[in-house]
């Protein structure tokens, strides 16, 4: 399924209002502002210029070009966006290295969202040049995300996960920025592919609330749409439609028909899983007819072979044999004519834009009235609902405290499972220690003695030292069991140190294990240390009996949304599927664990395919 990706350089911040004579040359630093602004501002601010301006002064006004650049970027007409900031570079101070990269980024951009994408890696390697030679971190990791987005399209998760970590580490911890959007947005259709779902929503949240938080609806359609597939992919269909109608409501306000294309394409595919055609077929042509209305020829080919496929199915091969020449015609004209547009979009710009730019206006004004006589509207649907809704919270509050009680038992019980479980262990290990283990230890010194004793036959000398040797081997392997089933350090020290001990000794078994977590920041309880490191024993004792690996990285986070744990080895791997949670490899136990800590906890495998990937999430 096309993703729909929006790229936009910067968040939408502040607004402009100086005007620029003619004659004097734009300031450059206005590039960093205006590619801050919606569309209505940047508008407003080239009209601003061009009633100052000539037209031969607009085609070499810097500031001009690109704030329309960005202008018909955010209405997905990349096409022309294109030839603006190609203008515009003609025009760009070559000592401005700033400037020079915002500008090679854009086009970038606009040869991305057209399907051009060695073209897009190209400008952005050029952009990402320009960037790291003035040191500029936040920028660089926009690019980053930008490659991270295009890889992720191409299907080449591992490229799109190196991308989007280096822009992580550009970034720190300034998350509120367009670009952490989009590396978010990335990881989610990563996680998504590999059918990580609920990884994917969990990621997909987090960029709504944020994209929400910073008033950049653009991205919660992004998000919305990604949560909408999610759900398609896994069979939940009316959740998806919910989500695809929130997505498109947002584009349509935002006047984004090629995004409204894309929507259009996604019910298409739905209604066909859903065994649709007649819906599909309508929704499959309202797409068609958005992309070329857009000039987006890759979401119309693709819509075109949905169409195409959907007719074959129902057997209308008639139908489906038209669609077919459309598909071909289209491709193959995809490379030849793209050039001979644009030229010839470009030569009619300026002498359509006056109009149509006094059209925008009047239409910003009108919406902007409009706004206040919705807010009425609004406000009186509110009230006539407001008595239904008391009605229902009332109903769900009672059906909410019935389920917390119930969920409070059930946890209730697994804890009172597990503190049995672990105070079992721990009346073993203290048997083994200081019962049998002190009884094995006095053997072994007896024997000791005895070998000492000068009237000792000699020929019963070897048969002694063997016997306390074994003697010997035995305090140690109680003393090993009794260890691995109540752990000192884990109870004296914590987590971190007692899994630096569980993992100790992996040398010794050709197994090469790196522990990435910081003490200091992880911080829990003693039941969640104690069940935490049970999930982790039980996967490292797994790996060790069962996978054959010769490496192990496991990492632990914690941020404000919880510990995050992964356990990754490039052993032989299983099949879930097939694997009984009552035997094998104990993941009944995992589940059950992780369960009790309210977390989530999925498996990256399969039998033969190079490793596994155990990922853990556990709010706190």
């Amino acid at each position: 399924m096309l993703s729909k990706i929006v790229l936009f350089a910067l968040t939408v911040t502040g607004l402009i209002s100086a005007c620029h004579s003619p004659a004097v040359r734009t300031d450059l630093n206005e590039i960093r502002r205006l590619s801050k602004l919606q569309k209505d501002s940047l508008l407003l601010f080239a009209d601003s210029i061009k009633k100052n301006s000539s037209a031969a002064d607009l085609k070499t006004n810097v500031d001009y070009l690109v704030a329309m650049g960005y202008y018909h970027a955010k209405l997905a007409r990349y096409e022309l966006s294109r030839h603006l900031f190609r203008e515009a570079l003609k025009s760009v101070d070559t000592t401005d290295k700033f400037a020079l990269g915002k500008v090679y980024n854009s086009l970038g951009n606009a040869a991305f969202n057209l399907g051009e994408y060695p073209e897009a890696l190209q400008l952005y390697k050029k952009s990402l040049n320009y960037f790291s030679e003035i040191g500029d971190k936040h920028s660089q990791a926009g690019i980053h995300a930008n490659l991270s987005q295009l890889f992720q399209l191409k299907g080449d998760n591992a490229q799109s996960r190196q991308h989007y970590k280096l822009g992580l580490s550009l970034l720190g911890d300034q998350k509120n920025t367009s670009f952490y959007l989009l590396m978010l947005h990335a990881m989610a259709n990563v996680y998504g592919q590999s059918n990580l779902i609920d990884s994917a929503l969990m990621i997909d949240k987090e960029g709504l609330t944020l994209a929400h938080k910073m008033k950049l609806p653009e991205y919660e359609s992004m998000f919305l749409d990604n949560k909408a597939n999610c759900f398609m992919y896994s069979n939940r269909p009316d959740s998806a439609k919910i989500y695809f109608n929130k997505s498109l409501a947002i584009d349509i306000a935002l006047g984004n028909i090629k995004q409204q294309s894309d929507t259009w394409l996604n019910f298409g595919v739905l209604a066909t899983m859903q065994k649709k055609p007649d819906s599909a077929e309508t929704f499959l042509k309202r797409s068609i007819g958005l992309a070329k209305q857009s000039g987006y020829r890759e979401g119309e080919l693709y819509a075109l072979k949905t169409l195409s496929e959907l007719y074959e199915q129902n057997k209308h091969y008639e139908d489906a044999l038209q669609i077919q020449k459309q598909y071909y015609t289209l491709k193959d004209s995809v490379s030849g004519d793209k050039k001979e547009a644009a030229i010839a979009e470009w030569k009619s710009v300026f002498e359509t834009e006056q109009k149509e730019q006094e059209i925008r206006l009047s239409k910003i004004q009108l919406e902007r009235k409009n706004l206040i006589i919705g807010g009425l509207v609004a406000i009186s649907v509110l009230a006539s609902l407001a008595v239904y809704l008391a009605a229902k919270r009332k109903q769900l509050k009672k059906e909410k405290i019935f389920n917390e009680h119930a969920y409070q038992q059930e946890q209730e019980a697994a804890a009172a499972l597990i503190n049995s479980e672990e105070n079992e262990r721990r009346r073993i290990a203290a048997e083994l220690h200081d019962g049998v283990g002190q009884t094995m230890t006095a053997a072994w010194l007896n024997l000791q003695a005895i070998t000492t004793d000068p009237d000792m036959n000699s020929k019963h000398v070897s048969l002694l030292e063997t016997t306390t040797q074994l003697v010997q081997d035995s305090c140690n392997e109680i003393r090993g069991i009794s260890h691995h089933m109540m752990p000192d350090v884990l109870l004296s020290k914590g987590l971190i140190p007692a899994l630096k001990a569980l993992t100790s000794n992996s040398a010794q078994k050709n197994l090469s294990v790196i522990l990435s977590a910081e003490e200091q920041q992880v911080k829990l309880d003693k039941m969640q240390e104690l069940t935490l490191y049970r999930v982790i024993q039980e996967c490292f004792q797994n790996i060790l009996k069962h996978a054959r690996a010769s490496e192990v990285d496991i990492s632990i986070n914690q941020d404000a949304g919880g510990i995050s744990l992964m356990i990754e080895d490039n052993g032989t791997g299983f099949d879930v599927d097939e694997l009984s949670f009552n035997k094998g490899m104990g993941l009944n136990s995992i589940c059950s664990r992780v369960h009790f800590l309210k977390g989530t906890v999925e498996w990256n495998t399969s039998s033969g395919n190079g490793g596994t990937l155990v990922a853990i999430h556990v709010p706190l």
